[in-house]
């Protein structure tokens, strides 16, 4: 899978990098995304009037990279990111904490051949474009071994994913790794589907990803931010159709872009995410444990990463005590 990339508005990256470097203290809980349908509860949240400013501030970026330089500088204080990359922000600093798993890939993330490719055998010797990063070589890395091909039998071409349909009609190019709305502009040009998250179930997960420090100064944000996620979840459900309205103007995408997206993606309510953070049932521990492994063995992470401190449920615990009988 490619890092969560879509077209958005560059002006809010520069305003957000502009905060960090003049030094301001954080005046609220600062929360980066960009525009993976996966975090649509985010711009939900914020529009129904759950995020009340300044206490709760959505920003958001044109692709997961910008996302991630702002959060390693500060500039956010939480970011949306997948699974791997929180492990990747782990590895140079023990402080991160996983508050929340947005939702799970099951088929969002594919890998697109032009013909005559049909299989991931027959890659071999091709090249694959894909957004550099730490989510884009696990989604790839995780095709060839299910395919039996090496790393080396296969060269990379790197290109942002939100540019990823220009990219299929490279001559360069046999096969992209992308995701929706993008993926299914590149199927219309009659690319083969080879490869999909739902052969990989549970392993491409979206989580929130913030600093013990920021849990330490802003619990009362954090709590915030975690109800107005499942308060946005429970209105996605009733009203899939206006939460696809608001989510596509926020990223200025076809209004129908979002339910159709969703298809494909499992977002977590309250009660599941409180399940995922139980010691007991170990649901997020297990599948942080296969993650790491993979990425090791792929050097995807340069040492092991210490994992029983990334998960705190403490937030999503709270907000699923509060939550009415049936409802999310």
């Amino acid at each position: 899978m490619t890092s969560r990339s879509f077209p958005w508005r560059a002006s809010v990256v520069a305003l957000t990098l502009g905060l960090a470097a003049c030094g301001e203290a954080p005046a609220s809980l600062r929360v980066g995304a960009n525009i993976w349908p996966g975090y649509g509860p985010l711009f939900v949240a914020e529009s129904l009037g759950h995020y009340h400013a300044p206490r709760v501030q959505i920003f958001s970026f044109p692709n997961a990279t910008d996302v991630m330089r702002a959060y390693r500088s500060r500039a956010i204080d939480v970011a949306a990111v997948t699974a791997d990359e929180a492990l990747a922000l782990a590895q140079t600093d023990p402080e991160q904490r996983i508050i929340l798993v947005c939702d799970a890939s099951n088929g969002a993330d594919m890998i697109l051949a032009k013909p005559p490719v049909a299989t991931v055998a027959d890659l071999r010797g091709r090249t694959v474009a894909m957004e550099a990063g730490a989510l884009g070589a696990y989604m790839l890395a995780r095709a060839l071994q299910a395919g039996g091909v090496k790393d080396s039998e296969v060269t990379v071409h790197s290109r942002g994913a939100d540019t990823m349909h220009t990219g299929y009609d490279d001559s360069r190019v046999d096969a992209v790794v992308a995701f929706d709305p993008v993926a299914t502009q590149i199927l219309q040009r009659g690319a083969r589907k080879i490869f999909d998250s739902s052969q990989i179930p549970g392993e491409i997960l979206d989580v929130l990803v913030t600093r013990r420090s920021v849990i330490e100064r802003q619990p009362a944000n954090v709590q915030q931010l975690v109800d107005g996620w499942f308060l946005a979840v429970g209105f996605l459900k009733d009203n899939p159709a206006e939460a696809g309205r608001r989510v596509a103007s926020r990223g200025r995408l076809p209004p129908d872009t979002y339910p159709a997206a969703l298809r494909t993606i499992e977002i977590f309510d309250a009660p599941r995410n409180a399940r995922f953070f139980t010691t007991a049932a170990g649901a997020l521990p297990a599948q942080l444990r296969s993650l790491h492994d993979v990425m090791i063995e792929h050097k995807l992470l340069s040492a092991p990463v210490p994992l029983a401190p990334l998960p705190d449920g403490r937030f999503v615990t709270q907000a699923a005590r509060r939550q009415p009988a049936g409802r999310p």
